[in-house]
């Protein structure tokens, strides 16, 4: 894959900026509005079960409880780097890690 300038300009205008960022998450909220019509045309969304799940999950951002209470918090699997969201979202081994800091490596590389 080439980059060409207009690629980086639009990357660095996404994120470098306030309006680059709110353009990124209406972009996201599309996403998701789109992801959901999908799931609802497929059958597959549960209202019920979505305001239980997304309930629990606010509930959760307010726990303060604990050792380690800010990883209740949903937006915490989000500030990890990509070794620690492995190891920590899916317990990823040191092999695993090490493959894919060798990859990361090697694309690192090409440009």
């Amino acid at each position: 894959m080439i980059i060409e300038k207009a690629d980086h300009e639009r990357y660095a205008k996404s994120f470098n900026s306030i309006d680059g960022l709110a353009q990124t998450v209406r972009r996201l909220i599309q996403e998701v509005e789109v992801l959901k019509s999908i799931l609802k045309e497929s059958g597959l969304w549960n209202d019920g079960q979505y305001r239980k799940a997304i309930t629990e999950r606010f509930l959760a951002d307010f726990n303060s409880a604990g050792m380690c209470s800010y990883r209740s918090h949903s937006d915490y699997c989000y500030s990890l780097d990509e070794v620690a969201f492995l190891k920590q979202r899916f317990q990823a081994s040191e092999d695993q890690i090490k493959a894919f800091t060798r990859e990361a490596d090697y694309l690192s590389s090409l440009t």
